[in-house]
């Protein structure tokens, strides 16, 4: 089940096996209407979802407007984020998660390309 503390406008669940958009109304639904926040489902993270957020060669740059430069990187199956030669994990399994986490580095929404390769 989803909690509605883990969600932003924004970001990208399942609903009915389709990618959906999260709002406000969906978040204070989540929250207030009885088995609404079952009808939505986490996006787990593989290589095709990454592929969708412009990760290339198990990493994405990210940068900031006070200047850091760093990479979100898949090191063994985990993103962790890699400043120079360390790694930190960020324990990211869904793409809501990566979406916050991108969000909150950069002030920033991650690019998520909502259209299905074939």
């Amino acid at each position: 089940m989803i909690l509605a503390n883990e969600l932003r406008s924004g970001n990208l669940l399942l609903r009915n096996g389709h990618w959906v958009l999260i709002d406000g109304q969906a978040i204070r639904d989540i929250t207030s209407v009885p088995g609404e926040a079952e009808t939505y489902e986490r996006i787990p993270l593989n290589s095709a979802v990454l592929n969708r957020c412009g990760f290339r060669d198990g990493s994405i740059r990210v940068s900031n407007d006070v200047g850091w430069a760093f990479k979100l990187e898949i090191v063994k199956g985990e993103i962790v984020l890699a400043v120079q030669e360390y790694a930190l994990p960020v324990g990211c399994k869904y793409l809501h998660q990566l979406q916050n986490l991108y969000y909150a580095l950069t002030g920033e929404e991650l690019k998520v390309s909502l259209a299905v390769e074939s």
